[in-house]
């Protein structure tokens, strides 16, 4: 009898933990799948080997005609060396490199680097017949090194290229670095050998049940030990799953009585736009501000939105204005605010456009570049979850200062880099913070 109930409760305790086992390999199936996917639309930029440069295209997708090429990378140089920022324009060979490049020093670390060519446009906004062309690296965290940025102006020397005859725009090919894919091992580690020994000392019925309990035991081992593993492995892919998602710019509510908030996604981040998750319990106000902006904290003098508790995108874009008559940029921007519900049980809205003017700082019209001269901050692309009592701020652009590296003949910047400035400045910011109570 005692033998009958052992075989028993171990057959069950088999048979449950097979179940179980079942279940998390069709979870773990699920995840892959779904990782699977994500991999193949979005690049998520990691260093595999310290030791080599590792590079990622992470441009969201082919810009319209407006800008006919607009490429985004990251870049990691690894320690132990010192690399050069080289371009060439025009007499570009087909293979290999070219022999007459301009080149910047690079420190090791990661680069985010932007590549753009566009038409050139008159007062008018016609076509010139050349093309303007830009490179930036913007180092990410390393200690002493600035932004680097070149404009280019292209010509045709020897081909048909930048207004086509049969076709009325550019024509050109482009070769660059593709996306990165990580490689998972979804193998599950074998199950070990069980020996028997002396079992010659028993009588025969003796054995049988001793051999129908070890292999029922080693079942359980194995079946138990397999559970770990998936599970352990099921968690590996929920973080990853969870990676993707935020590359999407979504999430799931991990604790309901904090703020949740996260960058999202938009083609070529115009605009920027932030998903937040606002806890129940009070009233929230969504803030900006134009210009005094401050190196840290939040602004003295804000335009609040009451929000109730729920989800809402927040988008934030800065627009240049541009004379009507001679088509150069004026010394003022445009900024689009917009709140947006992004759940059911949320119905408050609200838009802004604000005009911002220079103030203090040479940014909007920088005179040494022509172009705007300002950094910002903000919310990443990871999952952040704050105090709701405390201010979060989302978005935080201020001027900087702008120092020349180099002019071509005709006295235009082709290199330059940016500085921060001490104290408030010129600029735009938005930030959350919880409602006084009156």
């Amino acid at each position: 009898m005692v033998w009958l109930l052992t075989i028993a409760a171990l057959a069950v305790g088999l048979y449950s933990l097979a179940r179980r086992n079942s279940e998390l390999a069709a979870i773990n199936h699920q995840l892959a799948d779904k990782n699977k996917q994500y991999r193949k639309e979005f690049g998520i930029f990691e260093v595999e080997d310290s030791t080599k440069i590792n590079t990622m295209d992470m441009s969201p997708r082919r810009d319209s005609s407006s800008i006919l090429g607009r490429r985004q990378y990251c870049v990691y140089l690894p320690p132990g060396r010192e690399y050069f920022l080289k371009y060439q324009v025009n007499n570009i060979p087909a293979d290999g490199l070219g022999d007459c490049p301009e080149s910047r020093t690079l420190k090791p670390g990661e680069y985010e680097v932007r590549i753009s060519v566009a038409f050139e446009r008159d007062s008018n906004q016609k076509r010139t017949g050349l093309a303007v062309g830009a490179i930036s690296f913007r180092p990410v965290n390393i200690s002493g090194a600035s932004a680097i940025r070149h404009e280019l102006r292209l010509s045709e020397v020897s081909a048909d290229w930048i207004i086509n005859e049969d076709t009325g725009g550019m024509e050109y090919i482009t070769e660059d670095i593709g996306r990165v894919r990580d490689i998972h091992n979804d193998r599950i580690a074998g199950e070990r050998e069980v020996e028997l020994h002396d079992a010659d000392q028993f009588s025969l019925l003796t054995m049988v049940w001793l051999l129908t309990i070890a292999a029922l035991a080693v079942g359980l081992y194995s079946s138990g030990r397999r559970n770990t593993i998936l599970e352990a492995r099921n968690e590996e892919l929920e973080a990853e799953n969870k990676t993707y998602r935020n590359v999407l710019g979504v999430f799931d509510v991990e604790d309901p009585k904090k703020i949740h908030a996260i960058r999202a996604p938009s083609e070529n981040d115009e605009p920027r736009k932030y998903r937040i998750y606002l806890p129940p319990g009070r009233k929230y106000v969504a803030c900006y501000q134009a210009n005094r902006i401050p190196e840290r904290g939040v602004g003295e003098y804000p335009n609040p939105n009451v929000l109730a508790p729920g989800t809402y995108v927040i988008k934030v874009k800065i627009n240049r204005n541009f004379d009507r008559d001679s088509g150069e940029p004026t010394r003022s921007v445009g900024v689009d605010f917009e709140i947006d519900p992004a759940d059911e049980q949320v119905h408050t809205s609200s838009s802004a456009k604000i005009g911002i003017s220079e103030m203090w700082n040479d940014w909007i019209v920088n005179k040494q570049t022509g172009g705007m001269a300002y950094s910002w901050a903000e919310i990443g692309r990871v999952l952040e979850l704050h105090d709701p009592t405390e201010p979060l701020v989302l978005y935080r652009a201020r001027a900087h200062d702008i120092k020349v590296h180099a002019r071509n003949k005709e006295g235009r910047v082709t290199s330059y880099s940016s500085k921060n400035i001490e104290g408030p400045t010129d600029g735009f910011m938005v930030w959350i913070e919880p409602q006084e109570e009156k």
